[in-house]
């Protein structure tokens, strides 16, 4: 019942299905598939939106339940890729008012339009 939804190049909304008894869950979220190395969430409802990612990055995520008498055990693991972000370190040079010489750095992965 896992899925990734609301794909930005930053953040990801997770969302789940709810688990009788529940009063809280804890999302493990990392680049690998056991880690935990983006880190550690919680929440209360059945989503969770974790910002800070890296674009065009995979992760690997679960979650866990829990209540009063502890935490259950972790979901099977699902994953998502991230939306490329957008190039920057683009910059105007060599002014005047009938010419321009544009400049930029170089993207790995670019491609020509």
């Amino acid at each position: 019942g896992l899925n990734a939804t609301s794909l930005t190049s930053t953040s990801e909304t997770l969302s789940w299905n709810a688990v009788t008894g529940a009063t809280g869950y804890v999302i493990s979220v990392g680049t690998d598939a056991g880690g935990t190395d983006f880190g550690t969430f919680t929440s209360v409802t059945t989503n969770r939106t974790v910002s800070g990612l890296d674009s065009n990055r995979l992760y690997y995520w679960s979650v866990r339940a829990e209540n009063a008498n502890g935490t259950g055990d972790a979901s099977a693991i699902s994953s998502y890729t991230t939306a490329p972000g957008v190039p920057n370190g683009l910059a105007a040079t060599s002014l005047t008012s009938t010419s321009e010489s544009l400049s930029w750095n170089t993207v790995i992965g670019a491609r020509t339009l």
